[in-house]
This record gives C-alpha cells, sequence and structure tokens, in this order.
C-alpha cells in the first residue's frame, strides 16, 4: 500500500474520532496533550485502525502511538510485511 492511501485512510479514522479538528490541528495532535485523546478513545482508534488495514497492533507499539503519524509510520511498516 502506498504511503499517501495509508495517509489518507488514517486521517479518515482519525476524522471519526475528532469531529471538531481541521486537518492542521489533527496533523498536530498529540495524545499526551489532548484532553479529548483518553485511554480509552485510544483503544477504540487503535481498533479501527486495525479494522481498516487489516493489521494486527501489538500492545507494545501501540503504547507508543503519540500522534496521527506515528500510525501512519507503523501502519505503512506493518503493510509492508
Amino acid at each position: 500500500m502506498e504511503m499517501q492511501q495509508i495517509e489518507s485512510i488514517t486521517k479518515e479514522v482519525f476524522e471519526c474520532f475528532f469531529t471538531n479538528h481541521s486537518d492542521s490541528e489533527l496533523s498536530e495532535l498529540k495524545r499526551d496533550i489532548s484532553d479529548q485523546w483518553d485511554s480509552m478513545l485510544h483503544v477504540n482508534l487503535i481498533s479501527a485502525l486495525e479494522g481498516e488495514f487489516d493489521v494486527v497492533i501489538d500492545t507494545a507499539a501501540a503504547i507508543n502511538l503519540n500522534t496521527m503519524q506515528d500510525c501512519v509510520t507503523l501502519i505503512s511498516a506493518l503493510t509492508e510485511e
């Protein structure tokens, strides 16, 4: 899967969870400074990404996902395997 496609799909997933954020806000969003991005949202976000890309994100990797770009990078690596 091409990086541009991964970025686009990941952005769509993020838009579902962060409905009141602009594109630029989504790209700057960080888990540790967002009040909305709590542990339950994180679990649901990971689940949605796994479903969209048909991958399994292990716990260690999930813990380190703090930005949309982190998600894109991980998904890219997982879909190359």
